[in-house]
């Protein structure tokens, strides 16, 4: 029997680890932890005892990530910041709906932006990442693009900014409420822009390498624009049902850098964008979701063109079962693809045609790795059969990926189909890759994809 004085008496064993140890499980805890806003790890760890407190509050990687909100206060800010030394910051400010539009003066129940401006203006140059957020007041993020602009931001490499998804015409036009990127004195890689940012913030953007704009420019002009001012662009994505007039003319839109084109959110032009753009290196498309009528429309825009032939990985997310009967001309469009995503499968039977070689069209012959979820008790057998078949013909998969979800039904239900399938040489692995895109599981995205 313990002696219970004495044993509560006894320190923990975690409390005997030197320093140098107990830092390094932070960082392995801040790498997989950090992007909890609500519960920051930072603050979280200090709340636990002086030691912990201690040794946290001198790793300065820790208080890098800052989130400026509404109830920030400026004596907290320094603070933090004063923790974070001269290491790179990943800057978020995010206005909420509360806060007055004319920043520089103090908001009834919110902070004094005039000292937090003079705060943020001693330790913005050391940005590498910026995130401004203001969804409901296209004034306040004029007023906070406004003082960035101001600054010398020498290793700014990525800036996402999210404006209000209404407004946008009331900025497109006035040069005076614009921040031109490319005078921004950064090495500006990544930037990500949202609703009325994709006007306020324009082009030229000579560096950027990475870009994502959701709900911005409403004609195949304004795009252009953009697209053309990145001449070393590789990836493009392009998000949530911008409303484009696509009733282009000219000449095709040349990215001869572009590795990378993502479409999500019902994007109903993606015929009518795709041929316009002339990407002789493009290797990644994604569509997401996918309707029949574009995939009809594109089949008859680019089956005469030898356009797009380096593509290797295509995600295309069928909207209905009848869209399922269709993807047979993605097939014979993006003949060379090796890696194939099809998250849901609504239809058995066209699923399984979608992979016979005996369609008119034929059926991704070069096809190595292919990405499932969903996979249910009624559609494993249709999953095991089709890669049966393709063994059979001398065009097996590689390696199937599939959810947790659709790997805990095979592993109940087809075991030996499952053994079968790893002795022929097709690897079944369990990845949640589609996820990695979409987080909440749902189909409809807002802003998943901006941090």
């Amino acid at each position: 029997m313990h002696n219970d004085a004495a044993f509560i008496n006894v320190s923990p064993a975690i409390h005997g680890l030197p320093p140098e140890v107990l830092s390094n499980i932070f960082e392995l805890a801040y790498v997989s932890l950090c992007g909890d806003e609500k519960l920051p790890f930072s603050t979280t760890i200090t709340s636990v005892c002086h030691r912990w407190r201690d040794t946290s509050v001198s790793l300065a990687y820790l208080w890098s990530p800052l989130r400026i909100r509404h109830f920030c206060q400026p004596e907290v800010l320094e603070i933090w910041l004063g923790r974070s030394q001269n290491y790179p910051l990943d800057l978020s400010i995010v206005v909420c709906s509360d806060i007055c539009d004319k920043f520089g003066e103090s908001s009834v129940g919110g902070p004094d932006w005039t000292k937090l401006y003079k705060v943020l203006a001693l330790h913005i140059p050391r940005c590498d990442s910026l995130k401004i957020s203001a969804e409901e007041s296209g004034r306040a993020l004029v007023n906070i693009i406004e003082f960035v602009g101001s600054i010398h931001l020498p290793i700014l490499w990525k800036l996402v900014v999210i404006g209000p998804k209404h407004q946008a015409r009331d900025y497109a036009d006035n040069p005076i409420l614009q921040l031109n990127l490319g005078a921004l004195d950064s090495i500006l890689e990544d930037v990500r822009l949202q609703g009325i940012a994709t006007f306020i913030c324009r082009p030229p953007l000579q560096n950027i390498t990475t870009l994502h704009i959701a709900l911005g420019p409403s004609s195949a002009i304004e795009f252009r624009q953009i697209i053309v001012s990145c001449p070393l662009l590789s990836t493009l994505a392009v998000f949530q049902n911008i409303p484009l007039k696509w009733r282009w003319s000219g000449n095709a839109i040349n990215v001869p850098k572009l590795g990378s084109l993502q479409f999500y959110g019902g994007l109903c032009d993606v015929a009518e964008i795709l041929p316009l753009l002339d990407c002789p290196e493009l290797e990644e498309l994604t569509v997401a979701p996918v309707y029949s009528r574009d995939l009809v429309r594109l089949y008859d825009a680019l089956r005469t063109k030898s356009k797009f032939q380096k593509i290797k990985s295509l995600a295309i997310v069928p909207s209905t079962n009848d869209t399922y009967g269709t993807i047979t001309m993605a097939a014979a469009l993006f003949s060379g693809v090796e890696r194939l995503t099809l998250p849901y499968v609504y239809d058995k039977a066209e699923f399984t045609y979608t992979f016979n070689f005996e369609t008119r069209r034929g059926s991704w012959p070069l096809l190595k790795d292919i990405t499932f979820n969903g996979i249910d008790k009624g559609s494993e057998d249709m999953l095991c059969s089709t890669a049966r078949y393709r063994a059979d013909v001398g065009k097996p998969f590689k390696r199937v990926f599939l959810d947790t979800f659709s790997m805990e039904t095979l592993q109940s239900t087809k075991v030996d189909e499952l053994r079968a399938l790893q002795e022929a040489g097709t690897s079944v692995v369990e990845s949640s890759r589609w996820d990695a895109w979409w987080p909440d599981g749902t189909s409809h995205r807002d802003g998943y994809a901006w941090d």
